[in-house]
């Protein structure tokens, strides 16, 4: 099956996909990038409405995050309180609302690396 996905990124953990012009897939390099993706699904309703929302599906295994896209934006467009998210990562959804996209906190992969993940 060949796949039409678009490169978008690439962190330390993840790698994202365009899949069409409505759907980004996050596919994870390791564990922490797992673990992140699974933080995302089961917490992105108790942002006040400030994350985008996640669901997970299972690719070869792999629990991966599937949200919809979100458009970017100039970082002097972005709300003040997007700065307590790491890298200000969001943009606009459809209805123009600005969301964040990736918002694990910032300690989970450092305490990931140092004290290893529960899926090891």
């Amino acid at each position: 099956m060949k796949r039409n996905w678009k490169f978008l990124g690439t962190g330390w953990d993840r790698t994202t996909y365009l899949i069409d012009e409505r759907i980004v897939l996050k596919f994870p390099k390791n564990a922490i990038g797992e673990e992140c993706n699974i933080f995302e699904a089961l917490n992105w309703f108790n942002s006040e409405n400030q994350c985008i929302q996640t669901k997970l599906i299972k690719i070869n295994g792999f629990q991966c995050a599937v949200q919809p896209y979100l458009k970017p934006v100039d970082n002097n467009d972005k709300p003040d309180w997007a700065g307590y998210y790491d890298g200000q990562q969001g943009g606009l959804d459809k209805g123009g609302k600005f969301k964040i996209y990736d918002f694990p906190p910032n300690w989970m992969g450092n305490a990931i690396r140092a004290y290893g993940s529960y899926m090891d």
